[in-house]
């Protein structure tokens, strides 16, 4: 009998050893933080894209995500006080995804039960009994849809890897970013948080969305001519401007997911018809020039539209329109995080401001003058005065040779009053 009841007390023991085991991973995997950074690390990497300085954001809890490349877990989802989300890739510490907003939910739940995959921002999965489903959709993911997304994903884990990390050590390595302040670029930022007039996106007319925003940006701040008025609706543009430029995009073929090059012809073909000189062009020769041109456009004061997957069509293909950059200026394209408005659901403020890694996108569309500026009139202030043509592109100059010393005025732009400091240059 003794006997007996040793090895029930042995298998008693053996079980509990083994659930208890189970259950300390499970909960490393689900709301443990990831061992490889501290949380000091994680504090700076993620105040640091930050857009509300004012605010100290720290990590609650966290779960992580498996990569389709590796079928491991490489990324970890940090739950964050006093609000938002943030997504690292593990190698190197990189931010690839976060919400800093208030309406910012988590895009996965922090279920001890599930097994998620990410495949960046929009493309989130989790595990069921017949393979990955899309947790936006609820479709099931395919092997070639599963192929293009590891492909994107292991492009944009190779970039990330161009941070610089300062210590490694057993493998482990943590982040430190190069700069202890960051080259930040936003554009009208309140006008794009709160913009809920482009058109409803029905058909995966995405680039066309997208390309509605940006033509209503720039009939808002730089030349009224972009947007008869019958298609302006309060700040920004009606549905009936979304279908004239689908008009022109698609003509009599099928409305669906396209690139920005593919669409741009039918863009100039509206642009054309308006009494401007601006044109929509396209950078997609490969993904390092777009994203440079995304920065460079973005650091010049003009948002741009911008693509992000690697598959043709509404499901993996989506355009979105930029108008927002963070990034370590030694580390420019490795580092970068952008600001979008994604498009979608109008009355859900978080996705008019969201970030990720702009590693995620291909090709950008943005506005230049194809035949030479045409500059309006010349606007003054106290520091010299400046003119914009219709693309965007700004002239500046100091009063300077235009200042009239008698009547304390410019006769260039017409501006009277004290001048901060040096009449010959703009401060």
């Amino acid at each position: 009998m003794k006997k007996i009841i040793k090895a029930l007390f042995i298998v008693f023991i053996s079980v509990l050893i083994i659930v208890l085991s189970s259950l300390s991973s499970l909960a490393l995997l689900t709301t443990g933080f990831n061992a490889n950074f501290s949380s000091d690390i994680l504090s700076e990497t993620i105040n640091f894209y930050s857009p509300n300085k004012d605010i100290l954001y720290s990590v609650e809890s966290s779960i992580r995500l498996k990569s389709f490349v590796t079928n491991d877990y490489e990324y970890t989802m940090y739950n964050l006080s006093p609000y938002g989300y943030a997504i690292i890739y593990d190698k190197t510490g990189a931010l690839v995804e976060a919400g800093y907003t208030s309406d910012s939910l988590p895009p996965y739940s922090f279920s001890r039960t599930k097994i998620f995959y990410y495949a960046g921002p929009f493309n989130y999965f989790v595990l069921s009994s017949d393979g990955p489903q899309d947790l936006i959709s609820g479709s099931k993911l395919n092997s070639s849809s599963k192929t293009l997304l590891a492909n994107l994903e292991r492009n944009v884990q190779t970039l990330s890897c161009s941070i610089s990390l300062t210590s490694q050590k057993d493998d482990v390595q943590s982040l430190t970013l190069n700069s202890n302040s960051s080259e930040d670029y936003f554009i009208a930022v309140n006008y794009f948080t709160n913009l809920i007039n482009y058109g409803k996106n029905e058909n995966g007319t995405c680039t066309v969305i997208a390309a509605s925003m940006l033509f209503g940006y720039f009939d808002q701040f730089v030349d009224d001519s972009f947007v008869p008025s019958q298609y302006e609706e309060g700040s920004g543009t009606n549905e009936a401007f979304h279908q004239l430029l689908n008009d022109y995009v698609y003509g009599s073929s099928p409305e669906g997911g396209i690139f920005i090059h593919d669409a741009q012809e039918g863009f100039n073909d509206y642009l054309s018809s308006r009494p401007i000189t601006a044109r929509l062009l396209s950078e997609h020769s490969s993904n390092s020039s777009a994203r440079t041109k995304i920065i460079s456009e973005l650091a010049d004061g003009r948002p741009v539209i911008a693509s992000m997957g690697k598959d043709l069509g509404a499901n993996w293909n989506h355009t979105a329109l930029i108008y927002g950059v963070s990034y370590d200026p030694s580390n420019m394209l490795g580092t970068a995080v952008v600001q979008f408005h994604n498009g979608w659901n109008k009355n859900k403020p978080e996705m008019r401001a969201f970030y990720s890694s702009i590693n995620w996108f291909y090709e950008c569309g943005y506005m230049s003058c194809v035949e030479g500026h045409s500059f309006g009139r010349w606007t003054g202030n106290a520091y010299g005065h400046s003119s914009v043509c219709s693309c965007g592109e700004r002239e500046e100059e100091p009063h300077g040779e235009f200042w009239d010393s008698l009547r304390n005025r410019c006769i260039r732009c017409g501006y009277s009053g004290p001048i901060q400091g040096s009449i010959f240059s703009i401060n």
